[in-house]
């Protein structure tokens, strides 16, 4: 069911780090086999919560940066905001500093600029 996968990976969210053994399924849930933007959102908000463990599944934010959907660019762009400044890589943030300035949508530039001054 699409409303228990999104509120399970909206509770791994919350538990932050304790939900990183976690971690594979919640990145599954964010590719395109997860048809349910709302699943795919969730996922990757809770990606940016389990710290250190979400760092060999980083790609998979990436992918999400370059979707057509505002919605999941955004999720990602919040995502990078919510990970430690160690875990983040330089390809990630030039991919959100590109987003930051170039973006259609205003809400994914800004959720871009957010996370980027996180990040520093």
């Amino acid at each position: 069911d699409d409303d228990v996968r999104s509120a399970a990976a909206t509770a791994f969210a919350a538990q932050g780090p304790v939900a990183a053994k976690h971690v594979r399924d919640i990145a599954k849930l964010t590719t395109d086999n997860e048809k349910k933007r709302g699943v795919r959102c969730a996922a990757a908000l809770a990606l940016g919560s389990l710290g250190q463990a979400s760092q060999p599944h980083l790609e998979c934010l990436q992918d999400l940066l370059r979707q057509g959907d505002p919605k999941l660019r955004r999720a990602a762009a919040q995502a990078y905001g919510r990970l430690p400044k160690g875990v983040v890589g330089a390809q990630d943030v030039e991919m959100l500093e590109t987003m930051s300035r170039r973006d259609a949508m205003d809400d994914v530039r800004a959720a871009a600029k957010a996370s980027l001054a996180a990040l520093r």
